[in-house]
């Protein structure tokens, strides 16, 4: 398929609507640890070579993000809350506020896929909460992990499940609330993720789920 790229700079000098604005360049990230400066740049560089997404781009044709936040005037970006349960007995999780001292399966895996498109690389450059959360080798929770989200703006998260594990995760996004959710999933050899998800009568949402 045949794609246009768009380009969106993020010099103050150039005519930038507030929503565009609002969705590349939140107050806050908590994803600027030192260790995370390369995979940052490249995240900035694609941002900055296609812009928001529109619908001659392949994979948002049946979705114009452009036109969407162009248009959009109650944006208010701010700070998304998330909450799992019940928490695996022999899961680890680690917030992104701890970041500077993340563990090295965390700093292996997170924000590797962020520069795949602009869309992932926003919520990875700019998201304002995020966490972590492993599965060791063979872990197989009895019941569903239910991941539940408040509040608006971006948050980046990554699950990492190891050889054999399994686990069910049913997610439900925030009410009414403009997001951009990036959720990075590594499964080890023959791990097995079942995603649910449930879809609110939500206006401005975008995901990427990447492996």
């Amino acid at each position: 398929a045949t794609t246009e790229i768009y380009t969106l700079s993020l010099h103050d000098t150039l005519p930038i609507s507030a929503s565009t604005r609002s969705f590349f360049e939140p107050g806050v990230t908590i994803t600027n640890a030192t260790w995370l400066d390369e995979r940052r740049a490249r995240a900035l560089e694609t941002i900055r070579r296609e812009g928001i997404p529109g619908r001659r781009v392949e994979r948002w044709k049946y979705t114009d993000l452009k036109s969407t936040l162009e248009a959009a005037n109650d944006i208010e970006p701010g700070r998304i809350d998330y909450a799992l349960t019940p928490p695996p007995k022999d899961a680890e999780l680690v917030d992104f506020g701890q970041l500077g001292e993340a563990p090295d399966w965390v700093r292996e895996h997170l924000g590797k896929s962020a520069a795949d498109a602009a869309v992932p690389a926003a919520s990875f450059l700019y998201g304002g909460s995020g966490f972590a959360l492993r599965l060791p080798a063979g872990s197989t929770p009895p019941t569903p992990l239910t991941l539940s989200f408040d509040g608006s703006g971006q948050l980046r998260a990554l699950i990492v499940l190891g050889e054999a594990a399994r686990l069910t995760l049913v997610e439900t996004p925030p009410h009414d609330r403009f997001s951009n959710i990036g959720i990075e999933i590594v499964l080890g050899r023959g791990a097995e993720l079942t995603l649910v998800r449930f879809q609110g009568e939500t206006r401005h949402r975008s995901e990427e789920h990447t492996s």
